[in-house]
């Protein structure tokens, strides 16, 4: 922390100083807000992945971050199945494999995606046991992706005002 030193020549001026310093600090303190910024749903579904066992195809057209996935089996004997994703991008493509041992899962990732990559879910090698396929993930953009938007502090002030009237 930045030490400082109280200014004046007596104990008067020295008072006037530093309350003038708390008067700036609190001015910095009060005029803060924070803005949060949701993370986007995707999700996809199929029905008979033996006829159709793409499940989700989706491009990204920005930088940002996969932070969660769930799937879920609608109708599954109790044989694991696996789950497909093939990531593809102009540096190249991965493809990971997913066994599912039960009718569903969520899983935290953290998976950083750059703008342009493709994304396929499949599930991979399914039967006739296997259905309803459902599979979502939240997306988060990389925070220079992201929209800003500058609101005078007075203008919130004056929202939060109105909103306590109303109610």
């Amino acid at each position: 922390m930045k030490r400082f030193e109280i200014k004046g020549k007596d104990a008067d001026e020295k008072l006037k100083n530093l309350e003038r310093v708390i008067q700036r600090i609190a001015r910095r303190t009060h005029r803060t807000f924070v803005g949060l910024v949701p993370s986007s749903p995707v999700f996809g579904f199929v029905a008979d992945p033996v006829e159709k066992p793409v499940v989700m195809q989706v491009i990204f057209p920005a930088d940002g971050t996969i932070t969660k996935g769930a799937i879920y089996f609608g109708r599954m004997k109790s044989k694991a199945h696996y789950v497909d994703v093939l990531m593809e991008s102009v540096e190249g493509s991965v493809h990971y494999s997913f066994p599912i041992p039960k009718k569903g899962d969520v899983s935290d990732f953290g998976y950083p995606v750059k703008a342009g990559t493709r994304m396929t879910v499949s599930v991979l090698d399914p039967d006739e046991t296997v259905g309803d396929v459902w599979v979502g993930f939240m997306y988060e953009l990389a925070f220079d992706e992201m929209n800003q938007l500058r609101i005078p502090f007075d203008y919130v002030e004056k929202l939060a005002e109105e909103a306590l009237d109303a109610s």
